[in-house]
């Protein structure tokens, strides 16, 4: 069982001190993000004041490996080479897909009102995401799509579609539960649907504010696990939790640096107890 966790989780910290948490809690890797709305800057960070070396060195200082960069919305162009470098071949980009009447850089899907109309959207997805394949060709990456609710990728028919269209061998999906709870979707059904084309798994369930942890909330992730070992998974397993992303920076605190320290190393803990059950 691999385990990472995001540096979203400590985005009033610098990029070293996030790192140097995220080691001394037992995983054995990062998943760094970029991003206003999420109001996180690491990736900026490393590659402003470390560059694609720089970063390498921290990671390795802390005896930790790249996992990914989670970029929503704003592309990879700028990170591509620090991604490749600090990410020896299989550092991920995580990106979004396409969301129904939201704002934002990948928007404006209708929903699809059969199975040809939903082929033609994820087609018209897979057909956007050429530069950024393009791009892990040259630097040595891989690209992943995160599922997320109110999106072209979130349901049991998309995920088939996309499996039956996505043949570039760089391109994988970033699997969220939280969102398959949220539309009532089976967890177990999509991973053992999904198989091996899922490279990152974010341990997050649907669930408010710190119970979205793994060992926080109501949900049993043993029979996720389960479901992963059994279609032999190989990527990371991710606990994860998001701040509440609609109030305006400023108007509220994230969670104390120590704190969010402590309920990691819980997660951890709680996703290896649920692995010893099988």
């Amino acid at each position: 069982m691999r385990l990472s966790t995001s540096s979203v989780l400590f985005n009033s910290l610098p990029v070293e001190e996030a790192c140097r948490r995220i080691a001394a809690a037992g995983y054995e890797a990062v998943d760094f993000w970029q991003g206003e709305r999420f109001r996180a800057n690491h990736v900026d960070e490393a590659l402003e004041r470390l560059g694609p070396r720089g970063l390498k060195a921290l990671l390795d200082r802390n005896r930790l490996k790249l996992c990914s960069f989670t970029c929503f919305y704003i592309g990879i162009e700028r990170y591509a080479e620090m991604l490749g470098v600090a990410g020896s071949g299989d550092g991920l980009y995580i990106r979004e897909s396409r969301y129904y009447g939201t704002t934002g850089a990948s928007s404006g899907a209708t929903r699809p009102s059969d199975m040809a109309d939903l082929r033609n959207q994820i087609r018209s997805v897979i057909e956007s995401l050429k530069p950024a394949l393009e791009l892990a060709d040259k630097h040595n990456f891989q690209v992943a799509i995160e599922n997320h609710s109110s999106a072209i990728l979130n349901s049991v028919d998309s995920f088939k579609v996309f499996l039956e269209l996505a043949a570039h061998p760089r391109l994988w999906i970033a699997l969220a539960p939280y969102h398959l709870q949220r539309d009532g979707i089976s967890v177990e059904d999509v991973i053992g649907l999904v198989g091996k084309r899922t490279r990152f798994l974010y341990a997050w369930q649907n669930q408010p504010e710190l119970k979205q942890l793994p060992g926080f909330g109501s949900t049993d992730f043993t029979p996720w696990l389960k479901a992963l070992a059994e279609v032999d998974y190989r990527g990371y397993i991710n606990p994860f939790m998001h701040e509440d992303l609609r109030v305006a920076p400023g108007e509220r605190q994230g969670m104390p640096a120590d704190e969010m320290s402590h309920s990691i190393v819980t997660a951890r803990r709680y996703l290896e107890q649920c692995r010893a059950k099988f």
